[in-house]
């Protein structure tokens, strides 16, 4: 089991990046584009779980976006993990402050430091002052010795002399060959609510209706199971917010890889999630076919419509006072697929004195088929 290790590359010839690897996990971490996490290795079997765009770090030139727009901020994006903050969705305007797509936070360089934690092994301090809102934004990047597992911990500080209103949101887009025809999302979720405006091609949920998680009625009658991911050739793009969680837990698994991909977070801070499909089914710009990728991101809010319409609407924003901090942290682990990390083991429990080890409900009438056949009556049951 060794420990964390940190070391700079230069990707593409032009980006420098800081890259975290023990022999379990290798973490990209590009601090000069919004800190963002670029990839995420699993070295057991080579699968960078994160997904790049056609494009990747390359921005795509010429296309003449309005600053601040959608269209400007997917000219730059390259997939990988954001952090959205003040603000998510959007373009918004509140209290006098613009806010561009998906917040200032993941469109600004940040600094980045290496360190040494209390057990020898590195990891990665970065930290960005926010100019359109008196915010800090501190991340503490690690891996967790021997379980394949990098940890985020993040903390927000208003510098200001006044509380001020955010939304905070992280956007961590999954692509092949983890996302592949037949994977399977499996959360504790128990709602998805569709996005009321986005409306794609493909989508099977009519805009603005709530539905049981994963079993929805579809828009043409019919029962879709939502956490089985569909082939490239079906098409779907969907935009919706998950909510309801037993905990805050939601896994990509692929038995052909037999890996699962599991990311959790703290639901104090991150009680919803926005589920984003676009799964081969935009045909135009800027796509063109080619994006085959889902998002699982934890927010503190929703709809998609930055700051300005979240406040408006849901309100489900939250307000930081002068000079307080807000801190949460979130992991990513890569393991084989095994029991499911969602929902492990109870202790022991007794069913006629039988004890029984359990990860879902079990009728006793089950237990006595069981017995009568292994003709066990009176041993364990498992």
């Amino acid at each position: 089991m060794s420990r964390a290790r940190a070391s700079e590359e230069l990707l593409d010839g032009l980006h420098r990046a800081l890259v975290l690897a023990d022999d379990r996990i290798r973490v990209t971490l590009v601090p000069e584009r919004g800190g963002d996490v670029h990839a995420v290795h699993d070295l057991r079997t080579g699968v960078d779980v994160l997904w790049k765009t056609p494009w990747g770090l390359q921005v795509r030139a010429g296309h003449g976006s309005p600053a601040g727009s959608a269209e400007a901020w997917l000219d730059s994006y390259a997939g990988g993990w954001q952090v959205l903050l003040p603000s998510g969705g959007g373009p918004s305007s509140h209290r006098g402050v613009d806010h561009p797509y998906h917040g200032e936070a993941c469109s600004v360089p940040w600094a980045a430091t290496v360190a040494t934690d209390a057990g020898g092994g590195e990891l990665v301090e970065l930290s960005v002052h926010l100019a359109g809102s008196p915010l800090l934004l501190e991340r503490t990047v690690s891996l967790v010795p021997g379980r394949g597992e990098v940890v985020l911990g993040e903390r927000v500080t208003n510098e200001g002399d006044r509380r001020v209103e955010y939304m905070w949101v992280h956007h961590p887009a999954f692509g092949p060959p983890l996302v592949a025809p037949g994977a399977r999302i499996r959360t504790s979720a128990s709602t998805i609510l569709a996005d009321t405006a986005l409306d794609g091609p493909g989508n099977p949920l009519e805009p603005g209706t709530s539905h049981p998680w994963p079993m929805v009625g579809t828009r043409d009658g019919r029962q879709l199971d939502l956490s089985l991911v569909p082939d490239a050739s079906r098409g779907r793009l969907l935009l919706g917010y998950l909510s309801g969680f037993d905990e805050g837990v939601a896994s990509i698994e692929n038995d052909a890889l037999d890996l699962a991909c599991t990311l959790s977070w703290q639901l104090d801070t991150f009680p919803y999630a926005w589920l984003w499909q676009e799964l081969g089914a935009t045909a135009g710009a800027p796509w063109f076919g080619r994006a085959y990728t889902m998002a699982i991101e934890p927010a503190t809010s929703f709809p998609a419509t930055g700051l300005g319409g979240v406040a408006s609407t849901t309100a489900t924003h939250r307000t930081l006072e002068a000079g307080a901090t807000a801190a949460t942290e979130l992991r990513l682990r890569l393991a084989a697929i095994g029991p499911s990390p969602v929902s492990p083991p109870r202790e022991i429990e007794l069913v006629d004195e039988i004890p029984l080890t359990v990860t879902c409900k079990v009728q006793r009438s089950e237990v006595r088929r069981r017995e009568r056949e292994r003709g066990l009556a009176g041993e364990t049951v498992r």
